[in-house]
Order: structure tokens, then sequence, then C-alpha cells
């Protein structure tokens, strides 16, 4: 199964602006497509759990003049951690610097999570989307600098506030 990230959480731009320049990058290896508004920044980095342990991740990132976005990969596989668990240490780690909005289920086909909505004390927005698949946390985060949180919110479209689906043929 191939998880892909369109538009990721374009809840933060207008539709039409949204479209003009964002490209979709497809990695094979953990099995998803993604779309940036340019190519982004590939790090490893760690993910910390709420016992301060960590535990390896990958972290592809591309920011422009609006915004900050992200595609954050956490490696469970070595530990006993279950779902619920990995959700809740991401939503608490998002929860340091911001405070939630909204928060409500999703759904990719049979993959479920988490989706939230953060205002940053910064006065940044944040949307963002969790799921755990194959013992595999993806945390899909953007992020509205205050300036472009501020301007043209009656122009965002909710038809594209986490776009995530689900293809099988990756």
């Amino acid at each position: 199964m191939r998880i892909l990230i369109a538009a990721i959480p374009a809840v933060l731009f207008c539709g039409a602006a949204f479209a003009q320049g964002w490209q979709e990058y497809v990695y094979r290896d953990y099995g998803f497509a993604v779309s940036f508004p340019e190519a982004p920044k590939t790090e490893s980095g760690r993910f910390q759990l709420l016992d301060g342990s960590v535990v390896p991740a990958t972290v592809y990132d591309a920011t422009d003049s609006d915004g900050d976005y992200r595609v954050t990969i956490a490696d469970f596989t070595n530990r006993p951690e279950g779902q619920s668990s990995i959700l809740d240490s991401a939503e608490t780690n998002l929860k340091r610097n911001a405070t939630v909005k909204v928060a409500i289920p999703a759904r990719v086909q049979a993959v479920f999570g988490r989706q939230l909505s953060l205002s940053g004390q910064d006065g940044s927005h944040i949307s963002v989307a969790l799921f755990v698949y194959r013992r595999r946390l993806y945390e899909i985060t953007g992020t509205a600098f205050p300036a472009a949180a501020l301007a043209g919110s009656s122009d965002r479209s909710e038809e594209h506030t986490s776009e995530l689906q689900s293809h099988h043929d990756l």
C-alpha cells in the first residue's frame, strides 16, 4: 500500500495558490508520495517518546515564504509501544509549543490516526495528520507562518484540509 500525502494540510492556502508549483515526490522505501512546493530536504533524526527514549526518524522538509511542510517518519519496529501509545507521544510532542484547537480521528482506508489543528505560541497555524502504518509513525505537518496564517483565511478551501489517499499501486 502506498500512502499518498497530497496537499499536505493545505487548509493553510487557497486551492488555486496551492496547486501552483507543487510537485509530487515518491519515496518507495517508505511506501508514500508527498506533494511539496519545492524539492524537500531529507534528514535523519530522532523522535522522542514520552519516557524520554528516542527512535530513529527520517524528516522530509520544504519551506517557502508562507510556511513549512514536513513529513516525519519515526521507526518503531524495534519498540514495544502500540499504535495508541505512539500517537499519544506524537500528540504530546506537538502540544509542547502549541495549543490544540481541533483534534479529530483520521483514516486512510484501513489506517486510522488523528488529525490536529493547532495554534503556535508564535501565532502560526499548524495542521497535522498522524498515522501509524507497519510500525512507523507518519507525522504530516503543514505550518503557516504567522503572517500567512492571518492572510486569506476566508479563501482557504476545506476540500484540501488533509487530502490523504491510499493507493495500492506502489
